[in-house]
């Protein structure tokens, strides 16, 4: 391995530390995440006389953090327990021990079911190994102190570097305090967070633990996240408005901990400044920004990596708790993400394994590289277990025609490959590669041209094709990188791992930006080493070129979020029919009842009466915010309509078939059954023409639209 003993040395000068960083570093923190809210295109005139105030809504962010805080500092701080009881010191300490503290959360909630006593004691148990550690630590330095008699150099640290980050710090944390269905016009408005994400785990709430749900294919899924977010909402006390806020908070802390962790690999390398500059550019990346602030699991695969990753590519030796550490993290990220597989487990094993055969021996790299396999097999075997206690098949619903269907029939199975396996020819993928990786805005693009209408993948930004920043620079590094001798190893690890990253992307998927968020590990990593080129350049100490290099980074890449993040939010309309994004601060004011703004549902489906029992018919935008008894189905399971209208489609027939189900009130979704017809498929059965038809003479509850609610007929006495 290359000699890295100097990395850590420090540049002279511009180097601001301690509590003052600190200080400007909160100032900016309020100050752009007010600017976000004052920032967006303003209406001429209020959108209503009694639309809430900036201000109001600008303290509401900061109550919500405050409120969630203390939950999430419990799950934090149980994590570097539970990571120094398994040995791990550093960020490894924490990564490892979340990646833990997960994997019980999720074993507890399948064996034992999911309840707020078993949480808490779960959470005090690792802040008792944190306490133990801190009183362990207290001994051990007064120790020291009493023995030693040389005093160490204080060591200078580029703390104010992380204050390149705070502009996209501060679009995480207002992003998070959105309520889902107002952000994210690129993510159908957090359609697969209110549909699934969340939506789960308020099923698994009703039922107090891990419970198959055959009407919701995503239940099947590894859902380690989902776990986490039923525990919290326990925690919290109900799946309501301040559970929705500390699940999306919770996820940004993700996004926190992958810069953290990039800066702690990288500073084995590179000197602190270009390290912590390659972690603040993390929270710069507008795809960390959409998907961490969102209910989802990404920026949990992307900071999983990020540790494993300081690891095996780290300046320090793997060993074989080390190897363990690569095993759980591999399985976690996998656990959270199924295609994490790929973009994490493989890359971290096989980076593992040229690591160990570079330091020792083939046969003594095949210990530690089998404890790897063998703790993430231990890792990934609960989910597998469930799935074949369930279905029959433990990796339902993949692989079907090998494993078993289970209570799905062909037609099924063949729509759900037709929308998650590759099926578009070469020439349309090679073009994707610019439209949605390195052209595109998510990845911090500038400029280009506007995004043709598209009805099969709508996960695509307003532009596209612009100038790619971030690649550049990451090319730009891996550049630099691998013409110099002690830089050539993290540069050949950040190069193969990102190969392999875009090239299962390219491949193996159907070629959504979002996909390839992983990717932002190695690209970050070979920003930082951009940025130690830059130490070349004269300057005091040093310090000028890469302060420079990183300032302007920061300016370009907080641009492309700003920008990015302003033109995602529901359209608000104006007097005179001019439609714009909605000013943040006007979804920032507490989380809106299903008719709130945007795409939530009518102000009637609420209101129904407390014994309503309302059936979903390709309707599944905001499941979660229903608050009446309901009966539906995901887009690629069976509609619970289409048993009924296989026997018969007149009205009274429906009507009477309905009402023997309990069911009192229909809520459909016309323009998404056509748009579910016209992409992956539909049941035959259910069609927009045939519903409306049968429909027609009920009581409509709503005004014509693309969504109405129907009142089934009562059967005649």
């Amino acid at each position: 391995m290359p000699d890295v003993a100097g990395a850590d040395t420090e540049p002279r000068g511009f180097t601001g530390t301690g509590i003052a960083v600190w200080a400007v570093g909160t100032f900016f923190l309020l100050l752009c995440m007010w600017v976000t809210h004052q920032g967006g295109l303003l209406p001429a005139e209020p959108a209503s006389a009694d639309g809430p105030g900036s201000a109001r809504a600008f303290l509401g962010v900061l109550a919500i953090i405050v409120e969630a805080l203390p939950t999430l500092a419990g799950w934090w701080g149980a994590a570097a327990g539970y990571g120094f009881a398994l040995r791990q010191r550093g960020i490894a300490q924490v990564g490892v021990g979340m990646a833990f503290l997960q994997t019980l959360n999720y074993v507890l909630g399948l064996a034992v079911g999911f309840t707020g006593p078993a949480a808490w004691s779960m959470v005090g148990v690792g802040w008792g190994c944190l306490v133990f550690q801190v009183i362990r630590g207290v001994g051990t330095s007064r120790s020291a102190a009493s023995t030693s008699t040389i005093s160490a150099p204080p060591v200078r640290r580029a703390a104010w570097v992380w204050l390149i980050g705070v502009p996209g710090l501060a679009l995480l944390l207002v992003g998070a305090c959105c309520p889902p269905g107002t952000l994210w016009a690129v993510e159908a408005f957090g359609y697969d967070v209110t549909s699934y994400h969340l939506q789960i785990p308020k099923e698994w709430v009703a039922a107090r633990g891990m419970v198959e749900l055959e009407h919701n294919v995503y239940a099947y899924l590894p859902g380690l996240m989902e776990a986490a977010f039923t525990s919290l909402f326990t925690m919290y006390g109900g799946a309501d408005a301040g559970g929705v806020y500390l699940c999306q908070l919770f996820h940004a802390s993700f996004a926190v901990l992958a810069a953290i962790g990039v800066a702690h690999w990288l500073r084995g390398w590179v000197s602190p400044l270009a390290a912590t500059a390659g972690g603040a550019v993390v929270l710069l990346v507008p795809w960390t920004i959409v998907t961490g602030a969102s209910a989802y699991n990404e920026q949990v695969a992307v900071a999983f990596a990020v540790v494993g990753l300081s690891i095996v590519a780290g300046a320090d030796k793997p060993c074989g708790r080390g190897a363990a550490a690569v095993g759980l993290l591999a399985g976690a990220a996998t656990l959270a993400k199924l295609t994490a597989a790929f973009t994490v487990a493989l890359p971290l094993g096989g980076v593992l394994v040229w690591r160990l055969l570079i330091d020792r021996s083939a046969k003594k790299a095949l210990a530690p590289a089998a404890l790897c396999v063998l703790v993430g097999s231990a890792t990934l075997l609960p989910y597998l277990a469930r799935n074949a206690a369930w279905t029959g098949n433990p990796v339902f619903p993949f692989a079907q025609s090998t494993l078993g269907e289970s209570h799905w029939d062909e037609a099924r199975a063949q729509r759900w490959n037709a929308a998650h396996m590759p099926d578009a020819p070469w020439g349309e993928r090679l073009s994707s590669t610019w439209r949605q990786a390195i052209g595109n805005a998510g990845y911090g693009a500038i400029g280009g041209s506007p995004t043709p209408p598209e009805s099969r993948n709508i996960a695509r930004f307003r532009t596209e094709s612009g100038v790619p920043v971030f690649w550049l620079a990451a090319l730009g590094g891996l550049t630099y990188g691998l013409t110099q001798k002690r830089l050539r190893w993290l540069s050949g690890v950040a190069l193969v791992v990102l190969l392999w990253q875009f090239v299962w992307w390219l491949t193996l998927t159907h070629l959504q930006s979002r996909f390839l968020i992983v990717g932002v590990v190695p690209l970050v990593a070979a920003v930082g080493l951009l940025l130690e080129a830059l130490t070349r350049l004269p300057g005091r100490g040093g310090c000028t070129g890469p302060g420079l290099g990183a300032a302007v980074m920061g300016i370009l890449l907080s641009a492309g979020a700003l920008t990015v993040t302003w033109s995602q939010a529901v359209p608000l309309t104006l007097p005179g029919g001019r439609s714009i994004p909605a000013p943040l601060w006007f979804i920032t004011d507490g989380l809106p009842s299903p008719y709130g703004r945007g795409t939530m549902p009518s102000p009637t489906l609420n209101g129904l009466p407390a014994d309503a029992r309302v059936m979903v018919v390709g309707n599944n935008q905001s499941l979660f915010y229903f608050e009446r008894d309901l009966i539906y189905a995901s887009a690629f399971d069976e509609s619970p309509l289409t048993p009924i209208l296989r026997q018969a489609d007149t009205p009274d027939v429906v009507a009477a078939a309905l009402r023997s189900r309990g069911v009192t009130h229909l809520w459909i979704g016309y323009s998404e059954i056509d748009r579910l017809h016209a992409t992956y498929g539909f049941d035959a059965e259910v069609t927009a023409e045939g519903v409306a038809r049968v429909v027609r003479g009920w009581n409509h509850l709503t005004p014509p639209g693309p969504s109405e609610l129907v009142e089934v007929p009562a059967a005649p006495r």
